[in-house]
């Protein structure tokens, strides 16, 4: 069986198949191409074969210690033909993953509210006095209730309180980051904005980038939502994560060649499976991927 012909997920053509079973089909191809490998080391097309299977079942710390000496054994178009089909399974399965725990937060409407600051650097708070942190928290606490009460407009409100104690970035994150998760995408990207507009731009994380272009996202504005993720890579050209969302937004979009593009500096940041530079993202993304 040739691998290539599997990219299309298999439940696209017969919808009995499962993902279990479709997982066990790509399993046993990938070890049909290892044994004739085995009688036959030095056929091309089976090294290609193999590297798309261990692609297709997510086998990175295989691909990057077998793709390099391959891949210098292929032509240019074929070596860009095989790392296509990486990144975009590669980009699917992270921003999949991320999106996931996103919806799995929407379903319950539950936030622990030390994830939401995590959108920003701890310097935040370090700028604030034990007094203000307690008197702060006692309104975001209370708000993130009466938002899982679906009291959106009361929520909204004792969030800004909080500003009133110090103005921060901080009441604007959380109504920003709750309105968007509730469905008020409009409300949620004045909000994010304001919280931008008051952090001081080294204590902005990707995370918060990432939550305004969903929001605009959510609002039905993807270009909106690109011009974000430029943004944030015109300050940080090697913040990875945010290479792979835009890369997935511009599949959504059928925008291929840049897809294309951006998947060209991908390739110069994702060591774990290119075996190429190595990224402060690293660690985070072989977690994600494990």
């Amino acid at each position: 069986m040739l691998l290539f012909t599997l990219m299309i997920p298999l439940t696209t053509f017969a919808t009995e198949v499962s993902e279990a079973d479709e997982i066990k089909m790509l399993e046993d191809s990938l070890s049909e191409t290892i044994t004739s490998l085995e009688s036959d080391p030095n056929n091309l097309e089976l090294k290609k074969n193999y590297i798309t299977g261990l692609a297709l079942l997510k086998k990175w710390d295989e691909i990057a210690l077998n793709y390099p000496s391959i891949a210098k054994q292929l032509k240019e178009e074929e070596k860009e033909a095989i790392d296509f089909i990486i990144l975009y399974i590669r980009t699917k399965q992270i921003v999949g993953h991320i999106t996931n725990n996103e919806q799995d937060n929407e379903n319950d409407k539950k936030y622990n509210f030390t994830i939401i600051l995590e959108y920003l650097t701890p310097n935040v708070l370090a700028k604030l006095t034990e007094e203000e942190k307690t008197a702060i928290f006692e309104h975001i606490i209370l708000g993130q209730e009466l938002f899982q009460k679906n009291l959106i407009e009361e929520g909204k409100q004792e969030f800004y309180k909080s500003s009133k104690i110090k103005e921060t970035a901080i009441a604007y994150l959380y109504s920003g980051v709750l309105l968007n998760m509730f469905g008020h995408s409009e409300e949620a990207i004045v909000d994010l904005k304001k919280c931008m507009a008051l952090a001081d731009k080294g204590d902005i994380k990707s995370s918060l980038y990432e939550a305004l272009a969903n929001a605009y996202k959510n609002k039905g504005e993807p270009s909106q939502a690109m011009i974000i993720f430029k943004k944030r890579l015109n300050e940080k050209p090697n913040d990875l994560l945010i290479l792979y969302r835009l890369a997935y937004l511009y599949l959504e979009q059928g925008a291929n060649k840049k897809f294309i593009k951006t998947c060209e500096k991908i390739k110069t940041l994702d060591n774990i499976v290119f075996a190429l530079v190595k990224d402060d993202y690293n660690t985070q993304i072989k977690s994600i991927t494990k």
